[in-house]
């Protein structure tokens, strides 16, 4: 075994679970992390609520923000949007002719 758990002389071992392995390093970063606040004499627990709270409500931004913008490629996939007819075209297509269901 090389110095990385789950590498077998530079192969990865496909018989470690990955999944679990994933969440042991993601908890350990967010371990890391905390450490890193709380160990620090300059920064108050105020301060480290304050970033956390921060830091999470950006993630909501962000997801709304792409949310929103998904919902938007969607619509108009789906044909719902806003359409100006130039005046000649109009009367070209009969549009006021048109069933009110378009």
């Amino acid at each position: 075994m090389t110095g990385h758990e789950g590498v077998i002389e530079g192969r990865p071992n496909i018989t470690v679970d990955w999944k679990a392995e994933y969440a042991k390093q993601r908890k350990s970063r967010l371990a890391d992390s905390i450490h890193e606040y709380l160990e620090d004499d300059d920064v108050s627990v105020l301060e480290f609520y304050n970033d956390l709270k921060d830091e999470i409500q950006e993630i909501i931004t962000y997801h709304n923000d792409k949310k929103e913008k998904a919902v938007g490629a969607l619509e108009l996939i789906l044909g719902h949007r806003h359409v100006s007819f130039d005046p000649e075209l109009a009367a070209k297509w009969q549009v006021d002719k048109l069933p009110e269901r378009y």
